[in-house]
């Protein structure tokens, strides 16, 4: 009897908590397609799930929370899904999955499908003591961090620190990631890395191995040289993850590459993957891109939510939010100025996340709205008040 009448208090107590504290759904939750997807826990939410459709009902806002069942609402809550609103600018947090550090601006190729074939840039470098400063700040993220990538629009092979830079990520306890065209991928270099404990990982981009189109995409005559690499690496376990990227048009052309590509490279330690070329939010006029400006912006589906998981530093030091941000116009903090974690949690980090999930009205010509990952808002409005609407 007494466990009765102390489970019935615990109920009750809940019950007040529940009245007393407004109760939402995760302002950053958003529909990848049937699915959903949490950021701020790097959780996805199959549309097959048991709880998926009465979350759908709250953020279309033809639910309120006080509706839900106590079970569902108490899964939803412990899960993440739903949040407690404790007044707080919500936007203010993130949940840092990658990280570019961007030592060099330096690209020795131009490849069509990139802003450098038109646009390049000022030749920038990162000072190996400033790298590492950079480093230790990454590192202490290092429980949510899936990877540091080493490349924004560079190529990070062919700096002449790279070795160096691969050290202080080992150092500090991070595996490197590295996107490459293969030109610098020598075998001494390929050698010093796997005696570093190798890469966590490397992803190879290549689009052609016939040599007329090879020269005529990139703009320089690498083929013989990057093949040379990576049949040296082919068979070595240099990272945990190899792919071999081929970028195209979705067309007949870029099937054929493909399987030309895959054949060549069959049995190895490398996997091939084929990929659409974009048109990098309005950077380059080929590739994918939305039919027609987006209007209600939604969220990020770029390698998870770009405003609430990546961050970006360029050879500056300065904090971009989104790899297509290629004329770094959405600058969130300077390093030689601020920590990294005043930086995401500042308040020009907090803006551009309200502007990129439609809490807050994005200016006309926001990148986002130009970009082939963004997503559309709910259908019936924001999320926080399509719920507190009903709540």
């Amino acid at each position: 009897m007494f466990s009765g009448l102390l489970r019935k208090r615990m109920i009750l107590q809940e019950q007040d908590k529940f009245d007393q504290t407004s109760i939402i759904v995760e302002p950053f939750v958003q529909e990848n397609g049937e699915d959903f997807y949490n950021p701020m826990r790097g959780e996805t939410m199959k549309s097959v799930d048991p709880l998926s459709t009465p979350l759908r009902l709250l953020k279309e806002g033809l639910r309120g929370v006080d509706q839900l069942a106590d079970n569902q609402r108490q899964s939803l809550l412990r899960a993440g899904w739903l949040i407690e609103d404790s007044g707080e600018d919500l936007a203010r947090r993130f949940r840092l999955k990658i990280a570019t550090v961007e030592a060099s601006s330096v690209c020795n190729q131009a490849c069509y499908f990139c802003p450098v074939s038109t646009n390049r840039r000022d030749a920038e470098s990162m000072s190996l003591e400033f790298y590492e400063r950079v480093v230790e700040q990454v590192a202490q993220f290092r429980e949510t961090l899936d990877g540091v990538f080493m490349i924004n629009y560079n190529e990070p092979t062919v700096d002449p620190r790279f070795l160096d830079q691969v050290k202080i990520l080992t150092k500090h306890g991070l595996k490197a990631a590295v996107n490459t065209n293969g030109s610098g991928l020598m075998p001494s270099v390929v050698d010093e890395v796997m005696k570093l404990g190798g890469l966590g990982y490397l992803s190879v981009n290549l689009s052609t191995i016939d040599k007329e189109n090879y020269i005529r995409d990139r703009g320089r005559d690498h083929l013989d040289k990057v093949l040379r690499n990576l049949d040296y690496v082919k068979n070595l376990p240099l990272a945990a993850q190899m792919d071999i990227a081929v970028l195209g048009e979705e067309d007949e052309e870029h099937e054929r590459q493909f399987d030309g590509i895959s054949k060549r490279f069959e049995g190895s330690h490398f996997t091939v993957k084929k990929f659409p070329i974009m048109n990098r939010g309005g950077w380059i006029e080929k590739g994918n891109r939305p039919p027609e400006a987006i209007r209600e912006l939604g969220g990020c589906e770029n390698l998870g939510s770009r405003p609430i998981e990546h961050v970006h530093i360029n050879p500056k030091g300065e904090c971009i939010m989104c790899c297509q941000d290629y004329g770094n116009d959405y600058v969130i903090g300077d390093l030689r100025e601020s920590d990294l974690a005043d930086i995401l949690s500042g308040d020009k980090a907090a803006t551009i996340r309200r502007q990129v999930y439609g809490m807050e009205e994005a200016p006309d010509d926001f990148l986002c709205r130009r970009c082939t990952f963004a997503l559309c808002k709910s259908r019936t409005g924001n999320i926080r008040e399509s719920v507190s609407a009903n709540a």
